[in-house]
């Protein structure tokens, strides 16, 4: 009988585990949901979207501003002018009233975040040049 309450709790884990509470899986994930929220055209998702694959990036510590993301976007792209303005294009979008928030283009903004959110972390090899040698002569 023991096993069949044991039962009951962890399948209870499992559907708490399967709910959505915004948080993802993979980075992989968060990038499609950025990408998305690009090509809806949306600046206030995509805003949120950033928001969510920044803090998967920093191993769940929230991220509540688009200038963190443009700190981390511009990190693995040499050339980072292009990111910063259009992060601060997005910005200027999402609090405007006017025409601009409706003219906002999204896939433009898609193409020029690609290749920095898509991109691989450098190859450290730091670790084996802090190893002390192993035997001391």
């Amino acid at each position: 009988a023991w096993w069949r309450e044991r039962q009951k709790w962890s399948g209870r884990g499992q559907e708490m585990a399967k709910k959505d509470d915004g948080k993802f899986e993979s980075e992989r994930k968060a990038i499609q949901v950025v990408k998305a929220a690009c090509l809806e055209q949306s600046a206030e998702k995509t805003r949120a979207a950033l928001l969510q694959w920044a803090s998967f990036k920093q191993e769940g510590r929230p991220c509540r501003s688009l200038s963190l993301v443009e700190r981390i976007l511009s990190q693995p792209v040499p050339d980072h002018a292009a990111i910063s303005a259009a992060i601060w294009n997005l910005d200027r979008t999402l609090y405007t009233t006017s025409v601009e928030q409706q003219t906002w283009d999204g896939r433009q903004f898609w193409e020029i975040v690609k290749p920095a959110i898509t991109a691989k972390p450098p190859k450290s090899h730091k670790h084996a040049k802090e190893l002390p040698p192993l035997y001391l002569h």
